[in-house]
């Protein structure tokens, strides 16, 4: 079983990947869930506990899921999750047959 520390550098590596692959600085990922760049930097570099609330708005923030920052295997979204996601992300569009150009 991995250490409870493992975990955490895990989680705060992760966290600064995710961060700089979109593109987004400590300081925007900070203001875009109400804490301060200093908080961003603490957990990115693993200095401080990160509360499972700040970590699930991380997530949201980077359009991840937990799982995905602490590196487990995640389970596979229900439909249910995936029109949830596309209509988040504004994606998924409801026509009419004849909209849709079926007759």
């Amino acid at each position: 079983m991995l250490s409870y520390d493992y975990y955490c550098e895990v989680i705060a590596f992760n966290i600064k990947q995710h961060r700089e692959i979109k593109g987004l600085t400590q300081s925007k990922l900070a203001e875009a869930i109400n804490v301060s760049r200093k908080t961003i930097l603490d957990i990115e570099s693993n200095k401080t506990s990160l509360k499972v609330k700040t970590l699930l708005r991380i997530a949201d923030c980077l359009g991840c899921r937990v799982c995905d920052l602490m590196h487990e295997q995640c389970q596979p979204l229900t439909l249910g999750d995936n029109i949830l996601k596309m209509l988040a992300e504004g994606g998924l569009k409801i026509v009419s047959a004849q909209e849709g150009g079926h007759k």
